[in-house]
Formats: structure tokens, sequence, C-alpha cells
């Protein structure tokens, strides 16, 4: 019995001195500088030259046929090379080039309802569209815009506030974001938050290298790594292709793929936790 709990506890030992920041959350900086780190792709090349690649349709902006304003350039008031500097009469359009800009502005919709008296003597009053409940408040456009700035590029609510203000004229506070979905990597300090979670997947993958390399017995987790590869690969080419999900055919494939994977899992008896987050 002593045995065994050696045998377990050099393996923990040995577990706990493999973890770098390739397979556990440990930052980079606290990798052994004598140790050569593993690759950090796993993209396996492809062969292709980099680039646009042969056959590929280039997209050039166009000009638009109805600008939101123009701004005619007169020509000057004398020719330079003229006789006795005659004026310059316009005869045509010689040439238009458009920019482009984005205008983040604020709009404010009034709402007014009416009061009136019927011909019965009884007052009666219009009622306000449904969804508008206070004095006031911001509407949809707004707030799925500051929800894009928001999750989508990792910006803090503080930060999206501050560009909301600045740049549309608004005095929000972070307080009416602070709902959604928390994505993070299984730190309990996120589980006191009432809402949905999203657990992220790169974290997911080191916890699987972790496994992969300290237990070649588990097949299981190599091919959840290249599942993982594969779906992530087939999103990417989906957005390329202007798709908003990927296609419900293949990602029923990849889901059955994932729970039967899950389910090969569940059913290996118990192993230690390697490159769990710290």
């Amino acid at each position: 019995m002593r045995i065994e709990q050696m045998h377990e506890r050099i393996q923990e030992l040995e577990a706990r001195l493999a973890k770098d920041s390739h397979n556990s959350s440990r930052p980079p900086s606290s990798d052994s500088p004598f140790k050569k780190p593993p690759p950090r792709s796993r993209c396996q090349p492809s062969g292709r030259k980099p680039g646009g690649q042969p056959g590929r349709c280039g997209v050039t902006r166009s000009l638009v046929d109805d600008p939101d304003q123009y701004v005619i350039i007169p020509l000057p008031g004398t020719c330079a090379g003229g006789r006795g500097g005659t004026g310059i009469a316009t005869t045509g359009l010689a040439e238009r080039r458009q920019v482009v800009e984005v205008v983040i502005q604020r709009e404010v919709i009034e709402y007014r309802i009416v009061s009136g008296t019927c011909a019965c003597g009884r007052a009666q009053r219009s009622t306000f569209p449904v969804g508008i409940e206070a004095p006031v408040q911001y509407g949809p456009g707004g707030s799925a815009f500051a929800v894009y700035m928001t999750p989508y590029p990792l910006r803090p609510y503080q930060r999206t506030t501050e560009v909301l203000n600045e740049r549309a004229g608004l005095t929000i506070s972070p307080g009416p974001f602070l709902v959604g979905v928390l994505g993070h990597h299984h730190r309990s300090a996120y589980e006191r938050y009432q809402c949905l979670h999203a657990f992220c997947k790169a974290h997911h993958l080191r916890q699987l290298i972790a496994i992969a390399e300290r237990s070649p017995s588990q097949p299981w987790a190599t091919d959840m790594i290249t599942l993982l590869g594969q779906a992530n690969a087939l999103s990417a080419r989906s957005r390329t292709r202007t798709l908003r999900r990927c296609p419900p055919a293949t990602a029923s494939k990849s889901n059955d793929m994932f729970n039967s994977l899950v389910l090969t899992f569940q059913g290996r008896p118990p192993m230690p936790q390697f490159g769990v987050a710290e």
C-alpha cells in the first residue's frame, strides 16, 4: 500500500515539474530558460506559398452612387498660363473620388403620447410602444453596439463606456453591461457570478496536451485535441465565407464526435489532474 502511495506521489511531482505554459495556465514568463519550448502552433503546414493563392478573386472598394455629402472643388480664379488672366469656364465633371468615414453619434428619439376627451365625456390617452418603459433609456441599437464592443474584442466594460461617452456623447456607466456570457478558464473565483459560463478552449487544449503527454494510455485526449483543432478551422472557414454559423450538418457531426469522446473519458478510471489552472 505504501509503495502505491509513493508511486502516486512521484507521478504527482513529475506532473507538477512537467507543467509549463504549453500544458497549463502558467504564463510563458514562468517557463525555464534552460528548457526548449515546444512549438506554439498546432497547425499543420499546407504546402502553399504565403499570400494570395491562384484563382483568388480580389476585392476592390467601389464608388457608391448616392454619397451622403458632396464637396465640389472649384477651379482657380484664373489660368496660370492664360493670356491676360482670363477666367475659366467650368464645362463638366472631370473626376470624382470618395472618402468613407465612420460617424458615431447620439440620436435621441422622443415619444409623445397625447390625451383627449371623447364625445361621451371620458378622458382618453394614447399609450407608449412596447419597450418604452422609462423616462430615459437606451435603445436596442445602442445596447447591441455596447455588447459587441465588449465580449468580442475582449475590451473591459470601463473602456467600452469611455468610448461611448467620448464618441457618442452618452453618459453611461459599466453597470448595464454586466450581464451575458462570462468566458473564463475554470477559476473558482468566477463561479459566484450568476450568468452563463463559457470555458476557454485554449486552456482546455493545454490541459489535454498535459494529459496526452503524461498518460499515453489515454488516446481520447489526443483525439479531442485533433477534434478541437478541426472545429476551430471549420469555424474560420465559415467566417471567410461570410456565414453566421457552421453548416448544421457539419456542426452536428462535430458535436457527435465530441460527445462520443466525452463518454469515452467518463468511462476511464480516475487519473491525476494535469495542467489544472492555478
